[in-house]
């Protein structure tokens, strides 16, 4: 957990389906994921779509603010706090785009850290798939049964195979 946390800095969360010839190195971040070493947000996405593959890109912002004693645990504690969120369950990475503190000068022993991410995702595809859903390697079969058995579902799949 050396690497520190700055705009910039891409997550991905374990086991995500990655292409064959990216030259990934990471390092364990917060449980669950991964920050990137190697490459920053912009140069990842260029060595992604190299392999034919997207990384996509949510507009929507997430932010997470929280109270500390080390600066980059906070970091850390925010990412989490983002992550535990939800939100976005469907994603496989984060871009770091922000990161802001205040209170060293006034209080030494306690920071007030920001964290702005954006939600990314690394697939095949350029283009979610017809359900509007983003490709997940990491579902499970389960997950893909329950999703089947919903009703609304079941009328689509009828129609797209009749």
């Amino acid at each position: 957990m050396g690497h520190k946390i700055t705009p910039g800095a891409a997550l991905i969360i374990n086991g995500a389906l990655l292409p064959e010839g990216l030259r990934l190195e990471s390092e364990p971040c917060v449980p669950g994921w991964r920050i990137v070493t190697n490459f920053d947000t912009p140069a990842l996405d260029r060595e992604i779509r190299k392999t034919g593959w997207s990384f996509l890109s949510l507009a929507h912002e997430s932010r997470a603010t929280v109270f500390g004693i080390d600066h980059q645990k906070s970091l850390r504690r925010a990412i989490e706090k983002i992550l535990e969120r939800g939100e976005f369950q469907h994603f496989n990475s984060l871009e770091i785009t922000q990161v802001s503190s205040a209170g060293e000068g006034r209080f030494p022993l306690v920071c007030h850290v920001t964290v702005s991410a954006q939600w990314r995702h690394i697939q095949r595809d350029s283009v979610p798939s017809s359900s509007g859903k983003l490709f997940n390697p990491l579902a499970q079969e389960s997950d893909i049964r329950d999703a089947i058995a919903r009703p609304a579902i079941q009328q689509r799949f009828q129609r797209l195979v009749a």
